[in-house]
């Protein structure tokens, strides 16, 4: 990668055969030797969030779920909250199943808004970051959640 370090390493889904705390003892040393600025975990639950904090010597900055109407986090979300983690949200339109949601369709209709500019304004709503897996420029524009304030 030629990089000097990297914004953020995850753990990217708990794994039982390698201990939890030898992980974040490397990924502490990284941080201590300026190769990772921060580190986070993926796929979390709330119980194994309290056991990423209790075994880690250094702050735990992100927790990289699924996250959309669908599937809402909102309970993990304000448990990591509490940890000063932040959420965020991976396959926010469900794999693409949202633009096909009635309830979604029938909100954004109102507003003149898609069911996916629905979901996404959702989680900006609930200051949510999210990671798109958008392949053109047509569809961020298509999908951009816009300036409406339609409580979703």
């Amino acid at each position: 990668m030629q990089l000097d370090y990297v914004d953020l390493l995850l753990i990217h889904w708990p794994n039982l055969d390698v201990p939890l705390a030898e992980t974040l003892a490397v990924f502490a040393e990284l941080v201590n030797e300026g190769k990772v600025h921060n580190i986070g975990i993926s796929n979390f639950t709330r119980p194994r969030v309290d056991k990423a904090v209790e075994s880690s010597s250094i702050p735990i900055a992100v927790n990289q779920v699924e996250y959309h109407p669908h599937l809402d986090q909102e309970a993990l979300r304000r448990h990591c909250e509490g940890h000063g983690i932040l959420l965020t949200a991976y396959s926010p339109l469900a794999q693409g199943t949202i633009v096909q949601d009635d309830t979604l369709i029938a909100i954004g209709g109102d507003c003149d808004k898609g069911p996916a500019q629905v979901a996404l304004r959702w989680l900006l709503h609930k200051q949510i970051a999210r990671i798109d897996a958008i392949e053109t420029v047509h569809r961020v524009i298509d999908w951009w959640p816009g300036d409406f304030d339609k409580d979703a």
